[in-house]
């Protein structure tokens, strides 16, 4: 369980950085 979270939060946690990434740009 410890070892899927990771993987399946992973696509959630690189947009979740690319929309902060942006709005630090903006």
């Amino acid at each position: 369980m410890m070892i899927l979270v990771p993987y399946a939060n992973f696509r959630y946690f690189l947009i979740f950085c690319f929309y902060n990434f942006c709005s630090f740009i903006k």
